[in-house]
């Protein structure tokens, strides 16, 4: 990647070229992490994680993390603050995963005009004022660990490609694989992972990343798209085979 497409994209590697992430081992790249956590992390190894998650032949992926709508507004569900500390845990684990291994991290958002004006059908309709912009509703929540290397888009609907510049994104990142993680599993991330998968881009859901406000409608969720649309896979599976990424 171009030092010139990092400054446009606003996901400059500090340091410069020296300070460029080489391409090594998973073990060596993930030790700290793992020694910080007093093992809880340790990797397993089998045939059918390999096989669920290696890259298909000749052809390396370049992942993305998408993490959507961890906002103010959505955690005033009862459902959603019950897991709100594991799932803050689990996300921050994720993306400093892939900051280590190099790849772009991008926080999804939805956010209103105050007016509604460019808000969703069903809202108008029952002047509902929810993620308007200017209020804590749309912020994402205060326990995320961002950097200032990451990307943030802000939509105005479920799925985070419509009317949305993510197309340009993804190509100019040159990304071919999506991992999501964030809420509502039965909404924004069900249709973030049906749109990329009619874009034929490679989808993987974090199991542990994704709740809902609703348990039912998180579980059939879940069955749908694993297999299919996407792979649902655990942190450690995800950790065992993440490619590093070589800047430069």
């Amino acid at each position: 990647m171009s030092e010139s497409l990092i400054d446009d994209m606003k996901i400059g590697m500090s340091g410069g070229p020296e300070s460029a992430i080489f391409r090594h081992s998973i073990s060596s790249a993930f030790g700290k992490l793992r020694s910080n956590d007093g093992g809880r992390s340790a990797i397993t190894k089998s045939d059918s994680i390999h096989a669920r998650l290696r890259p298909r032949p000749q052809q390396m992926r370049r992942p993305a993390i998408f993490v959507i709508d961890m906002l103010n507004d959505c955690f005033e569900h009862q459902e959603l603050q019950r897991l709100r500390p594991s799932l803050c845990s689990s996300i921050n684990e994720l993306t400093a995963v892939a900051r280590t291994c190099g790849h772009p991290v991008i926080w999804v958002r939805q956010e209103f005009e105050p007016d509604l004006s460019d808000a969703m059908l069903d809202m108008k309709r029952k002047n509902i004022h929810m993620f308007i912009k200017g209020t804590p509703g749309p912020r994402l929540l205060d326990e995320l660990h961002r950097s200032e290397a990451d990307i943030e888009v802000a939509k105005k609907r479920f799925s985070m490609f419509f009317g949305t510049d993510l197309d340009d994104l993804l190509q100019r990142l040159g990304v071919d694989q999506i991992i999501l993680a964030g809420v509502n599993s039965h909404a924004c991330i069900r249709m973030a992972a049906i749109d990329a998968y009619q874009r034929d881009l490679d989808v993987l859901i974090v199991r542990e990343c994704v709740a809902s406000k609703d348990v039912n409608h998180h579980a059939v969720t879940m069955e749908y798209l694993d297999g299919g649309v996407a792979r649902v896979v655990t942190l450690n599976e995800l950790r065992d085979q993440l490619p590093v990424y070589l800047a430069g």
